[in-house]
């Protein structure tokens, strides 16, 4: 992420300043292998998406590899995890991603690579951080817990104990300049409304769900969360990005439907059609990605 956003300016800035740490910035996407190898950095931040790359590129270099793929199907992961991390500089700890939801599997994934993953949550109106995975007691699929001064409840909960995520605590903003609407619509005695579904376990743990605004409630008003589809999809190593809309038909107004729509990894797709000694037409390379799309939301 740029440092104008938040959750960068204060991870990849600020906070580093505070810890007299060694701050490196990679040059781009591609290039974040080749940069960490040069300057060995022991913490990793990162958004979910730099993640899945590069853990479809460790996946992908595995299978290329017949040493490689012997000894993971052995269960020798740890000497193929050694030489990942010796590719990334040798040196790293931990890899804190935030900006957006973390696939939980690819979580699993990098930790049995050795790159154990710390996911966090917070918004730019909440200073920005709001809770974290504790090292060490980091739970996949969960966002971890309240740091300390903030207060955090969940509001209207359902059967399933999902609702909307209220926070209090001095890192909050006191409103939005020259807006007292919108102030007043996101505050409510005192605590601020992200507009983000979720839950608290028994430990405390939150799990963002999605966005209250964009639950798809279908004919049978069941309710369809956009995020979750999003979250499948955007697995594949072919797909870049992928947004969940709701839609009705002419015909039958009453209740709506999920309509996705996906930016698809080019770069990946022509590597794969090289592989399997093909040449792909854009009508090819659109049914490519139809029936991925397909494949991903049936699991």
């Amino acid at each position: 992420l740029p440092l104008h956003h938040a959750f960068a300016f204060t991870t990849n800035l600020l906070l580093p300043i505070l810890a007299g740490a060694r701050i490196t910035m990679a040059e781009n996407i591609r290039t974040v292998a080749r940069d960490m190898q040069e300057t060995g950095p022991t913490v990793l931040i990162a958004v979910p998406l730099m993640l899945e790359k590069m853990h479809a590129r460790m996946q992908d270099g595995i299978q290329e590899s017949k040493v490689a793929n012997l000894l993971m199907k052995v269960g020798l992961k740890r000497a193929v995890a050694n030489r990942i991390r010796k590719k990334l500089g040798g040196q790293i700890r931990m890899i804190v991603t935030g900006g957006a939801a973390c696939d939980a599997a690819l979580i699993k994934g990098l930790d049995r690579m050795g790159l154990p993953v710390i996911e966090g949550y917070g918004l730019t109106e909440t200073g920005p951080v709001l809770a974290i995975n504790p090292p060490g007691k980091a739970r996949a699929g969960s966002v971890g817990k309240a740091l300390p001064g903030v207060e955090l409840k969940i509001v209207d909960p359902n059967n399933d104990g999902v609702g909307e995520i209220a926070v209090r605590g001095q890192n909050i903003m006191k409103g939005y300049f020259n807006n007292p609407e919108a102030s007043a619509e996101c505050m409510r005695d005192g605590w601020f409304l992200t507009g983000d579904l979720g839950m608290l376990d028994s430990k405390e743990y939150l799990t963002i769900t999605g966005r209250k605004k964009n639950v798809i409630v279908n004919r049978e008003g069941k309710n369809i969360y956009p995020q979750e589809i999003e979250n499948e999809v955007c697995r594949s190593k072919f797909i870049r990005e992928a947004i969940v809309l709701p839609y009705s038909d002419a015909d039958n107004p009453v209740g709506e439907k999920p309509a996705i729509i996906v930016v698809p990894d080019a770069q990946a797709i022509n590597e794969h059609a090289e592989h399997k000694g093909k040449t792909l037409s854009q009508s090819d390379i659109d049914q490519f990605v139809r029936d991925e799309v397909k494949s991903t939301t049936r699991r």
